[in-house]
Order: C-alpha cells, then sequence, then structure tokens
C-alpha cells in the first residue's frame, strides 16, 4: 500500500516539502550570522549542520525530480518506454545516493543534538515511512525527534523561544503531533490488542499546543475531532458501548454543513472518528453496559459508507483529497472491499487532475 499512498499524497507534499525548504533556510542563515560569529570554521557543529541542511536539499530535489519525471504522460512508443525506463533507473540511483548522504549526515547532526536534525527528521518521517513502511509507522522517527526536542526544550515557552531562532519550527513540530496522534489511532484502530498493552503518544499535550486553526484548516480536520482522537490515544475513551455510540453519532449529526472541498475532508475526519470510537479496544470489557449492536454496526456502516462517498465524489485537484488517506484507510479497516475502490480514487487524484486540468 505504501507506494500508492505516496502518491496520493502528492498535493501535500508541495505544502509540507515548501515549510520544510523554510526550516532549512532558516536554519543555514541562523548558523551563517550568529553561530559563525561565536565558533570557529573548524567547529564540527558549525559543518555538520550545514552539510546536514545541503544533503537534505538534494535529497528533497532528487525525490521531486523522480516524482515529475513519473508523473509525466505515458508514451506508447517503445524507444520513449526504454528511454523512460533509463531514466527512472538513473533517478532512483540518485535519489538512494543523495538519501545515504543525508543519512549520514543527519546521524552526525543526532550526535551533537544540532538542531539542524530537525529537518533531517521531518524529511525522513515524511518521505521514507510513506514510501518505505506501513502506513502510519513514524513513530522511529518521532521518537528521535522527541528526544532531540527534549534536549533543546522542556516546555511550551523553551519551544516558543526555540521556535522564533528557526522560522518554521513550530509547523514542523506541530505535524509531527499530527503524525504521532494519527499513527497511534491507525495502530490501536487495526489491532485486536487491549488498549493498555500498547505504546501511546510520543508528544505532551504541550507539543501538541502548536496546532492551532490554520494547520487543522490545511489539513481539513476540526480541531475537537483531533482532540478526541488524542483523548481515544491517551486511553480516555468512552467507557461503555452506549457512551461510544453516542460519542460517534455527535460526530456524524455534525455532518453536511459545508459543501466547499474543505468541509468535505471535515466530514470525512469526523467519519473517521466515529470509527476510532465504536473499533476501539475495550477498557474494561466487564463493566461494560451492552447497547444493541445493530445500532453500532448501522452507524458504523453509515461511517464508511460517507467516507466512500465524500472521497468518490470529490474534485481530483481538490488538495484536501490527499489528507484524507487516514480516514480512508480506517474505513478500510471495516470494509475492505470499499477501501480498495476509494484508495484507487486518491491514488490517481494527480493522475487525473492533470488530465482535467
Amino acid at each position: 500500500m505504501s507506494p500508492h499512498i505516496e502518491k496520493s499524497l502528492t498535493t501535500d507534499q508541495h505544502d509540507i516539502v515548501d515549510r520544510l525548504l523554510a526550516l532549512g533556510r532558516s536554519l543555514k542563515t541562523a548558523r551563517l550570522s550568529s553561530w559563525a560569529e561565536a565558533h570557529s570554521p573548524q567547529d564540527p557543529r558549525y559543518d555538520q549542520g550545514l552539510e546536514l541542511i545541503a544533503q537534505v536539499d538534494n535529497f528533497l530535489q532528487a525525490r521531486i525530480n523522480r516524482h515529475g519525471r513519473g508523473s509525466a504522460s505515458p508514451s506508447s512508443t517503445s524507444s520513449t518506454e526504454e528511454l523512460a525506463s533509463s531514466h527512472d533507473a538513473s533517478d532512483e540511483d540518485t535519489s538512494m545516493s543523495h538519501r545515504l548522504a543525508a543519512l549520514s549526515s543527519l546521524s552526525q547532526a543526532l550526535n551533537t543534538a544540532d538542531p539542524a536534525a530537525f529537518l533531517g527528521i521531518a524529511v525522513f518521517a515524511f518521505f521514507e515511512v510513506i514510501s518505505d513502511r506501513a502506513f502510519g509507522e513514524w513513530d522511529c522517527h518521532l521518537r528521535g525527534a522527541r528526544s532531540l526536542l527534549d534536549y533543546h526544550c522542556r516546555s511550551s515557552d523553551e519551544l516558543n523561544v526555540l521556535s522564533r531562532r528557526f522560522t518554521g519550527l513550530d509547523e514542523i513540530v506541530a505535524y509531527f503531533g499530527w503524525w504521532d496522534t494519527t499513527s497511534t489511532i491507525v495502530r490501536k484502530s487495526t489491532s485486536s490488542s487491549n488498549i493498555g498493552t500498547q505504546e501511546g503518544l510520543i508528544f505532551d499535550d504541550w507539543h501538541r499546543s502548536v496546532l492551532g486553526d490554520d494547520f487543522f484548516n490545511r489539513v481539513g480536520c476540526p480541531p475537537e475531532t483531533f482532540w478526541l482522537f488524542v483523548s481515544l490515544a491517551k486511553g480516555n475513551g468512552p467507557a461503555d458501548s452506549r457512551e461510544r455510540l453516542t460519542q460517534a453519532m455527535s460526530q456524524l449529526l455534525k455532518l453536511g454543513m459545508d459543501n466547499t472541498e474543505r468541509g468535505k475532508c471535515v466530514d470525512v475526519y469526523r467519519c473517521a472518528a466515529a470509527i476510532a470510537i465504536l473499533t476501539w479496544p475495550k477498557l474494561d470489557v466487564e463493566s461494560d453496559i451492552p447497547t444493541s449492536s445493530t445500532s453500532s454496526d448501522i452507524t458504523l456502516t453509515a461511517a464508511v459508507d460517507r467516507i466512500c462517498h465524500i472521497i468518490e465524489s470529490a474534485c481530483p485537484r481538490s488538495r484536501f483529497l490527499a489528507h484524507m488517506a487516514t480516514p480512508a484507510y480506517l474505513a478500510g479497516t471495516v470494509k475492505w472491499e470499499k477501501f480498495l475502490a476509494i484508495r484507487v480514487r486518491i491514488c490517481s487524484a494527480k493522475r487525473d487532475g492533470k488530465k482535467e486540468g
């Protein structure tokens, strides 16, 4: 599934890459303007930071170039196909070379807790996990990011100070908090194990405090729905089946209030919240108050069907379509056949958009 997810996030890549590049420029400027005055050119940290920024930039450009070539219009001539295949192999080699160089520089930066490592971690958390691992498995990268943050700041005030030094860092931390929450929801919603036996959130609430209205508008998720996900991930979900059904219905009753592309994404996340609530591992099975399984099943089916309908009818050029991957994944845990259909829809968004555009 992961190669398809990468394609589905094409629109989102531009948004995140812009912020990664902004952070890289900020780190480079700060290093050259202030650190150069306090450190000699032979200072290892000085070299490591600039080297990492340069290697990450090369890696980003290689990934962008490879994707751009791969999305070009196909040709029917065999000679062109052979040439394209040759270019693909060359692009793959170049991308891998820059990836290894960036990883090496990141390792060195982490050894000295260089702030430039935030850039490297964010890049690999986004690109590498989506391309090379199962969807939602960001925890390895996020633990590294949390350790680095702990070294530099232990409170919201200290994070604000650090963010003022490096423009864009607060947005990168916001994505860390977002990936942390969504990946926890994906892992626990798809596991039959008791919630208490699984690892929870990596970041704290004060880290997640950087997720503001601008961020939620960008990803198309209502703030209250996000914090409901956080509550679930912390193990503070509904105690019994009746409360689960009530909370799920409260999300679904808010559907259809906004017919814009963003509003459709909001509806998809509300449906995803309903699915997560109704399928969440029970905290205490013995104390559960039973409710009609038919009611829960009907509600669950309605949430899945609504997600499928919205994605199937969404504009292929909508920037919000890419952000529907997590709700689509949760819908697939309930109805696999429908998930296959909407996955095709998401993955073809970029291609269809070019044909119609």
